[in-house]
């Protein structure tokens, strides 16, 4: 319950703009939303807060669930300047990083924001990756198409919704059911393949 309770402070980094302490965060750590989106230790300093770290540390994947704060959120891209290129939803119903694995990989920048990586995808990857590389070349072509007439509006603010309601609003209940229903997905996983690997024993036996 208190990391779903952290989460919600994550969340409100996001949407609650006009807050006093949201202008106070953008002061102290430059980016609050990249950095809560991004949910790792590289957009960390030393200087920060022990209840920063607690927040931007916050989270369910590779822990209780595949899935973590970043996937639940689905940003709409506007300026693209608060949501990240690899790690946010924006398009579609994955990340990036997930739909084009090779490419992430070779990305010099994997936390850069939409704003820097949507003028050319090239830039972020080493002259040369891919040479004879088919995979490669193709994962770049496909990626090219998908980003094709998209551009920054810089008249409007990215924004976000919660994948885990029907109204796109923040629960805490909703990141509990999620993680409850993860484990028991995991469960019966590791139960089916218990299963097999006895069956497979008795038929060797036999």
């Amino acid at each position: 319950m208190n990391k779903a309770l952290l989460l919600n402070w994550k969340w409100r980094i996001l949407k609650e703009d006009k807050a006093i302490w949201s202008k106070f965060l953008l002061l102290r750590y430059l980016n609050p939303k990249l950095k809560v989106l991004a949910s790792c230790e590289e957009v960390l300093n030393r200087e920060d807060s022990s209840w920063w770290k607690d927040v931007i540390l916050n989270d369910f994947k590779e822990e209780s669930s595949d899935e973590g704060f970043s996937d639940w959120v689905n940003c709409k891209f506007k300026k693209g300047n608060n949501t990240l290129f690899w790690h946010s939803c924006w398009l579609g119903d994955q990340t990036l990083s997930t739909s084009f694995p090779y490419l992430f990989d070779l990305s010099t920048n994997k936390l850069c924001a939409n704003i820097d990586a949507i003028v050319g995808i090239e830039r972020m990857l080493p002259p040369g990756s891919f040479g004879g590389d088919s995979a490669g070349a193709s994962q770049l072509r496909d990626l090219n198409v998908l980003l094709n007439g998209i551009e920054p509006d810089n008249s409007d603010f990215d924004d976000f919704h919660w994948n885990l309601t029907s109204n796109g609003c923040f629960l805490v209940s909703s990141v509990s059911t999620a993680v409850s229903n993860a484990k028991d997905s995991a469960w019966i996983t590791s139960t089916i393949k218990l299963s097999d690997v006895v069956w497979k024993g008795y038929a060797d036996e036999c």
